[in-house]
């Protein structure tokens, strides 16, 4: 299919379920409170931006912002220490995908090593020191400081986060693997999911999540999993990725699988918004948005056919 009637398609589905938001204004000054909050380590994020770009400031930015208010909607209190590791926990996931993806063929073999269980279980089960300078290697240290306070005071969880994090490594490698010709929606689906509930965790500490709560966080994963997959369509097969959109598309066409995959994701929201609060969902809703402002095509319809106040310098 053409690429610009398959943007204008999925803008269509996106808007009919409302994941459009014609208006948006983001402010900047307001996130910078919730990493303050956190004490984020700023030579830690002056190295990733000077190292990976600008765009990973949106990752610290709404990464502090949702650990704090998942905890004081789940639990009405907040764990500094392991709230701030789930930040770098997804600063680190987001890198790795990244490196994976679009990186240098020295940054696709650094991020393979490093998703490997011999390097990852030494800060994550061996709590040891960095093994170089690298900004990954820094970001698995940080992570692995909220790890060793769970297994402290709850090993139940820090071993259910363990093997988490173990199929989230696992995912992300079968994935990227673009010799691997078995299309499995499961594992497709389990990178984003897998990710997401890690790190929800991981932020949350030494308490336990409600059934509901674990739902809540479940369909976030799987609503980012599908958005991030829509948008991406072209450039996965492109570059030979597994998508969940092409097995959509085999057993559908094109038109039937943008609709499943637009309801996916409203219906997923739904959940989130049943089971959080009105804050909570905003800042979900608000990073589905993002990832449609990120994807260029999205963008430029959403420019072209809403009225977006565009503030992202503010």
């Amino acid at each position: 299919m053409d690429k610009c009637i398959y943007f204008d398609k999925l803008y269509e589905q996106l808007s009919c379920k409302g994941l459009i938001i014609p208006q948006f204004v983001q402010y900047n000054g307001e996130y910078s409170e919730y990493c303050r909050y956190l004490e984020i380590n700023t030579d830690i994020w002056d190295s990733v931006i000077r190292e990976y770009g600008n765009s990973f400031n949106n990752v610290i930015f709404i990464n502090c912002k949702k650990n704090i208010l998942m905890n004081k909607c789940f639990f009405n209190n907040v764990n500094k220490k392991t709230a701030r590791a789930a930040v770098y926990f997804s600063l680190l996931c987001c890198i790795l995908d990244y490196c994976l993806d679009h990186g240098s063929s020295a940054q696709k073999e650094e991020a393979a090593i490093k998703l490997k269980y011999d390097h990852w279980s030494h800060y994550f089960i061996d709590f040891g020191k960095c093994k170089d300078n690298s900004v990954i290697d820094m970001l698995f240290y940080e992570t692995a400081l909220g790890m060793k306070e769970i297994k402290e005071k709850n090993n139940v969880k820090y071993g259910n986060i363990l093997h988490l994090m173990k199929q989230t490594a696992a995912a992300e490698l079968y994935v990227s693997d673009n010799t691997n010709n078995a299309f499995s929606e499961y594992k497709i689906l389990s990178k984003s999911i897998l990710f997401v509930q890690a790190a929800s965790e991981l932020a949350t500490g030494c308490q336990s999540m409600l059934e509901t709560q674990a739902k809540a966080i479940l369909a976030m994963g799987k609503a980012f999993a599908f958005i991030d997959d829509i948008c991406d369509h072209f450039e996965d097969r492109m570059t030979g990725q597994q998508n969940i959109l092409e097995g959509l598309i085999e057993q559908h066409g094109i038109d039937t699988a943008l609709s499943l995959a637009a309801d996916e994701i409203s219906n997923c929201l739904e959940t989130v918004k049943i089971y959080t609060d009105p804050s909570f969902y905003s800042l979900v809703m608000k990073e589905i948005h993002d990832w449609c402002l990120n994807c260029p095509e999205l963008r430029e319809r959403i420019l072209l056919y809403g009225k977006y106040n565009d503030n992202s310098k503010m």
